[in-house]
């Protein structure tokens, strides 16, 4: 069973991360300031990573819905040629 957005988002950081990189999808990176926000995939929902670089440290996550725009990611996603 999937789990939840809400109840991903209710897990400590240090719960969560392992999640996204044992089972999320990278999508995209974008800069925002000095931080990186990578994009993954973890169905039914999105997450964002938000670390330092120059660590690297996460700061911290944010849960979307799988609808979300994502206007932010257009210039940094490139999709396959059919």
């Amino acid at each position: 069973m999937a789990l939840s957005q809400l109840a991903f988002s209710l897990l400590p950081l240090k719960k969560q991360l392992p999640l996204v990189w044992l089972s999320g999808l990278f999508l995209a990176a974008r800069h925002l300031g000095p931080q990186v926000v990578a994009l993954y995939s973890l169905p039914p929902f999105l997450v964002e990573v938000y670390y330092e670089p120059s660590g690297p440290t996460v700061l911290r996550t944010r849960s979307l819905p799988i609808s979300a725009r994502l206007d932010a990611y257009a210039d940094h996603l490139s999709l396959p040629c059919s």
